[in-house]
C-alpha cells in the first residue's frame, strides 16, 4: 500500500506522516463518538433501572423505555468532520506543493497526460476519507450491538428498527 501512495502522491511527499497525521485525526474523532456514546447510553441504561444499594441487585422499572437509539448516536460523529477538513486540506497541500521549488504546476499542466496532477494529489485523501467512513460505520454498528444486547427486551422503544446506513448519514449531517 506505501508504494501505491507514493506513486500517487507529489514527489518527495512525506507519505508516513500524511498516514500518521490523518489516522491520529480519525482516532481523536473516535474517542469523542465512543466518550458520548458511552456516557448517553450509561446514563439512559441506568434510568430505566431501581438500583438496590444494600442487595446490590437492580431491578427493571415496569413501564420505562430505553431511550431510542437514534438519540443516543445522534450527533456523535461531529468531530467526523474535522477528520474530513484534514484531509481536504491534505489535498489543497498536495495540489499547492507544486508550486515551491523547483516542482512548477505548469509543467505538470502541460503534460501529454491530463490526469497527472488529479492522480498525484487526489487519491490518498480520497482513500483515507472513504477508509475513515468505513470505520466509523463499523463503529456505529458496534454501537448497535452493545445497545441491543444489553436492554431487556421490556424495555426496548418502538421504534428500535433502524437502517444504519439512514443513521450515519444523519448522524454526519445533524
Amino acid at each position: 500500500m506505501r508504494k501505491f501512495f507514493e506513486r500517487h502522491t507529489p514527489p518527495g511527499w512525506p507519505v508516513n506522516k500524511e498516514l500518521l497525521s490523518g489516522g491520529v485525526v480519525l482516532v481523536v474523532a473516535l474517542l469523542f463518538a465512543c466518550t458520548m456514546f458511552g456516557t448517553r447510553y450509561s446514563d439512559s441504561l441506568r434510568n430505566i433501572y431501581y438500583y438496590n444499594a444494600a442487595t446490590q441487585t437492580r431491578t427493571l422499572i415496569e413501564g420505562s423505555t430505553m431511550t431510542p437509539f437514534a438519540r443516543e448516536v445522534s450527533g456523535i460523529f461531529t468531530m467526523f468532520w474535522m477528520y474530513v477538513f484534514v484531509e481536504l486540506a491534505e489535498i489543497w497541500n498536495m495540489y499547492r506543493s507544486f508550486s515551491v521549488g523547483s516542482k512548477s504546476i505548469y509543467v505538470m499542466r502541460r503534460l501529454p497526460d491530463r490526469g497527472e496532477l488529479a492522480r498525484r494529489c487526489l487519491p490518498m485523501p480520497l482513500i483515507m476519507l472513504a477508509a475513515g467512513l468505513a470505520v466509523c460505520m463499523l463503529f456505529l454498528l458496534a454501537f448497535w450491538l452493545i445497545y441491543k444486547a444489553n436492554v431487556p427486551e421490556a424495555a426496548l422503544p418502538p421504534d428500535t428498527p433502524v437502517r444504519f446506513f439512514d443513521l450515519f448519514v444523519y448522524n454526519i449531517f445533524a
